[in-house]
């Protein structure tokens, strides 16, 4: 923003924009969406939000870091946490495998409303 003298009056006029850049608010929730949601990569998550990577991993800095200040404030050891992610681990494990087998049923033995 400028001032700029117009006869004798000041207006202030705003520069154009050429790129509607997210704003860092916007950006940490979109990356996190994307991270989780879509399970995209760090480089498809920059090309998608125009970011540069200097900036891509500040943001990512950001969002691990009030996580990790979560976690140790709440006192949870990491043996506790690596126990917990290694029980995820294991259920996202089994769930896959419950799912390989329903894709190996023949689609006539289905009842109707499991068909598609």
């Amino acid at each position: 923003m400028y001032l700029a003298e117009n006869d004798s009056n000041l207006t202030v006029k705003q520069r154009p924009k050429l790129y509607n850049k997210p704003t860092r608010r916007q950006a940490l929730f979109e990356i996190r969406r994307l991270i989780v949601e879509e399970g995209l990569s760090h480089s498809e998550i920059q090309l998608r939000l125009n970011l540069k990577p200097a900036s891509y991993f500040r943001y990512l800095d950001l969002l691990f870091k009030t996580e990790q200040d979560a976690l140790e404030g709440s006192n949870y050891s990491w043996k506790y946490l690596l126990n917990e992610s290694q029980i995820l681990y294991q259920r996202y494990i089994q769930g896959a495998r419950e799912f390989k087998k329903l894709l190996m049923i023949p689609m006539w033995t289905l009842s109707k409303e499991w068909q598609l």
